[in-house]
């Protein structure tokens, strides 16, 4: 088994705007970012996409030298952004030989249009450069007339507008934006060890207020460990935010991360103590389908056909947002122990606390997008536990002793409300006899 190395994702945005130490400076520290992967970019690729330099995302690679590793630029949000400008939808990414030769057939069918209506239909993300194209070249012409703008601007901007294989002619353009992908496709491997031999560290440490992005990194890595479903992954994960907590590093601030999320030292505290109760297997697995469907669900259409959704890349990315957040909610909650029924994290999962109450909802499953969204939450008393949770929705919602909470903007508000009340001797002693009857039995 080969090394694992930890590697998190972090925003530009949540960088620019938490951890800068200079706010007036913000546009001129994106800039930075910006033009240093065009630079890359233009290394790799010759000529560039169209208003996209890839600097929306930069990756943090561990290889276990130091709490915080490498911050460099992201290859992932290069290859994401690659797969869904040409249409290409995967849930796991293997970038090897078959997805290149994917790629190249999906540029074959981009030359074969000659007009701008399937232009628009089978590649709406290159229509749009085409348009956009057009209106920035139109308005350079506009500024000339004018004498808006100088000789040397002009000529400049104009550089700009071919060298990312724009042209006012589709033909044309078609032919240039072929040429523009192969290269993508092909040399994307030069493009990634351009990215792996660079480094921000030297950069944010003299701009950035450094104890502020470590707060943010080690945020990312908890979440890295309440996604991940693979023990070694978490195990070697963990162990940096350990030594992040054993670091003198100024940890008084609390701030807004990627999800909306508060970040702040009690926050760390309670999910890093979340997850080392994960790693010693707080879970218990019953015999039953946790609140199974019944059968008064709708069916997807009257023909039985499965109904097929297709989504772009910011709907998937924005539902994944949503899906992760509430995943990473619930393992930020003080629960005693978590029930996982037949269908595992692909079911319900009930959540038990110490004041006897039990929640129940649906985690996010990165295989089925839409659990992100939908799937009303349960509450129920851990005396009715083994009852009540092999009922299914619609019977369910008929007893008087559950509640149903729909979500909504407030559900996590809601949710505090009911696991936040406070435990009594007698409903720490009857979640004690739930989760040791859970542990005996099944």
């Amino acid at each position: 088994m080969s090394e694992f190395y930890p590697t998190v994702n972090l925003k530009l945005n949540t960088i620019l705007n938490e951890c800068v130490l200079d706010k007036n400076l913000i546009n001129d520290h994106y800039y930075y970012f910006m033009l240093s992967n065009r630079e890359r970019i233009g290394n790799a690729f010759k000529y560039k996409k169209f208003n996209d330099d890839f600097c929306d995302t930069l990756t943090c690679y561990n290889n276990g030298e130091y709490t915080i590793g490498i911050i460099r630029p992201s290859y992932d949000e290069f290859l994401k952004k690659l797969l869904d400008i040409l249409g290409v939808y995967k849930d796991k990414i293997e970038d090897d030989s078959n997805l290149t030769n994917e790629l190249l057939n999906r540029v074959d069918l981009l030359k074969s249009i000659n007009n701008e209506k399937d232009l628009k239909l089978m590649f709406p993300k290159i229509y749009k450069d085409l348009i956009d194209g057009r209106n920035y070249i139109n308005n350079l012409d506009r500024l000339k007339r004018q004498d808006n703008i100088s000789e040397l601007d002009y000529a400049s901007g104009e550089h700009y507008y071919y060298r990312c294989g724009l042209q006012r002619s589709l033909s044309r353009f078609i032919t240039n934006q072929s040429k523009l992908y192969e290269r993508y496709i092909t040399n994307r491997f030069e493009f990634k060890k351009e990215l792996e031999n660079t480094s921000y560290n030297g950069y944010l440490k003299k701009n950035f207020n450094v104890d502020k992005l470590y707060m943010y990194i080690i945020d990312r890595y908890l979440s890295f460990c309440e996604e991940s479903k693979n023990r070694l992954e978490i195990r070697k994960m963990i162990k940096y935010v350990t030594m992040y907590l054993k670091s003198d590093r100024n940890k008084d601030y609390s701030f807004i991360g990627d999800n909306g999320n508060k970040i702040c030292y009690e926050n760390i505290i309670i999910r890093y103590n979340n997850i080392i109760r994960k790693l010693n297997n707080n879970s218990r697995e019953v015999n039953w389908v946790l609140i199974p469907e019944g059968n008064n669900i709708k069916k997807a259409n009257k023909t039985g056909e499965a109904k097929v959704t297709i989504m772009n890349y910011e709907k998937v990315n924005r539902l994944k947002e949503i899906g992760n957040s509430k995943n990473s909610y619930y393992e930020g909650t003080n629960y005693q122990a978590k029930a996982i029924g037949l269908k595992k994290y692909r079911g319900y999962v009930a959540y038990i606390y110490e004041n006897g109450e039990v929640i129940l909802d649906r985690l996010f499953d990165s295989k089925a997008i839409s659990s992100a969204v939908g799937n009303a939450i349960y509450n129920i008393r851990v005396e009715d536990f083994m009852l009540l949770s092999k009922l299914d929705k619609t019977t369910l919602r008929k007893c008087s002793n559950v509640g149903v909470i729909i979500h909504s903007k407030n559900w996590r508000d809601r949710v505090d409300k009911i696991i936040s009340k406070d435990a009594s001797e007698e409903d720490k002693k009857s979640t004690n006899q739930l989760i040791k009857k859970l542990k005996r039995t099944y």
